[in-house]
């Protein structure tokens, strides 16, 4: 069993200037997510789009798959916060499919630690416990052997500006299951 981790960057502040964006939790605004998200992980796992919008990875039966986000300007007035992590396809069979391989994604809370400053000196620094969180699914099963499975998913996130929403906004990247 792998963890495959998957750092989710977005350009909140461009998206902000760029989109007129849609307070709707349920009917966020879909973006072309180039040059606005960037998705990385380690490269033994990637397929294709390391770096990309579109990051493809290759994921076996057992292996945990974790996305977390940032915005760009990290602790500054942006953030951006994955708010919904929903199996995509316009054929109802193919999202059951999806299901028989993926288990239900979910957000976990997680205490993670920000680096502050101790003093005016820059050189000493420490750290202070800040919550965090992370989408979290699970490879349930492997496609015939040598054989690959294809699953669409989307991303709905919130846009936020000094800790007030701007608006929701959607992309949709990839995940192949492989027994090889």
């Amino acid at each position: 069993m792998n963890i495959i981790d998957i750092l989710v960057t977005v350009d909140a502040q461009s998206i902000r200037e760029k989109y007129r964006l849609n307070q709707d939790p349920t009917n966020p605004l879909p973006i072309n997510p180039d040059p606005y998200i960037h998705m990385l992980t380690n490269n033994q796992y990637v397929n294709t789009g390391q770096g990309g919008y579109e990051l493809n990875i290759f994921a076996k039966k057992g292996d945990e798959i974790r996305w977390h986000v940032v915005t760009i300007s990290k602790d500054a007035q942006y953030t951006a916060n994955l708010e919904e992590f929903i199996l995509s396809s316009s054929n109802p069979d193919d999202i059951n499919k999806a299901k028989e391989y993926l288990s239900t994604p979910s957000p976990l809370l997680i205490a993670s630690y920000v680096p502050v400053l101790l003093s005016s000196n820059p050189v000493k620094m420490g750290t202070m416990k800040a919550p965090g969180y992370y989408w979290t699914t699970n490879v349930t099963k492997s496609p015939e052997p040598n054989t690959t499975y294809e699953i669409a998913y989307r991303f709905n996130a919130g846009i936020y500006f000094d800790d007030i929403l701007q608006g929701y906004v959607t992309w949709d990247p990839f995940v192949t299951i492989t027994n090889s």
